[in-house]
Formats: C-alpha cells, structure tokens, sequence
C-alpha cells in the first residue's frame, strides 16, 4: 500500500482469528462486542440485499418455468389498472372539490 494504514490494521490478527472462529461456530455474534457484532451484521444484511434480485428471478423461474413470461404480464396487467384506478378516483375527486369552491 502507498503509506495509507487501514482502519483496523492494529487488530488485523485477532480480527481474523475471531471472524474464523465465527464461522467454525465455536462462538457466536453473542460473544462480540456490539460493535464487532454490527460489522458483522452490516456485511450480512448487504450480502442478502446484493442477492435477493438473483434469488427472486430464480425462484419465478423454478416455481412458473414457462408460464413466467404470462404471469409477469398479468402483474402488469394488474398494477397497470390499480394504478389507473386509483389515478381516475383522485383526478375525480380534485374535479369535484374544484367544482366546490366555485
């Protein structure tokens, strides 16, 4: 590195030695102080979050196969009118309350 010290270079060692005694189980998130216990937990959230578009996309392709393509298509479908509806009930009622104050 170019003379910049990481956050946390001090502690490198007993970091990893306790991130792999994390992952061998042989103690828990418990056992961390609570801000260890948030760095761990801040990498798993992210980790989920990255993977839950792969993991949604995949599901739909499991469970509907060929049928995904029409499934997707009357969820549009769907929104497009509860979106339209919801649209033309406001837009009618800002008509009438404009109507009101005439």
């Amino acid at each position: 590195m170019s003379g910049i010290e990481l956050v946390g270079h001090t502690v490198e060692k007993q970091l990893d030695a306790c991130l792999w005694r994390l992952v061998s189980a042989e103690i828990g998130l418990h056992d961390l102080t609570p801000a260890l216990a948030g760095f761990y937990s801040v990498g798993f959230n992210d980790g989920q979050e990255s993977m839950a578009a792969e993991r949604d996309r995949l599901y739909e392709r499991l469970y509907y196969g060929k049928e995904l393509p029409d499934v997707r298509l009357r969820r549009m479908r769907a929104g497009a009118a509860a979106y339209w509806e919801e649209f033309v009930h406001e837009r009618v009622r800002d008509i009438i309350e404009d109507r009101g104050r005439a």
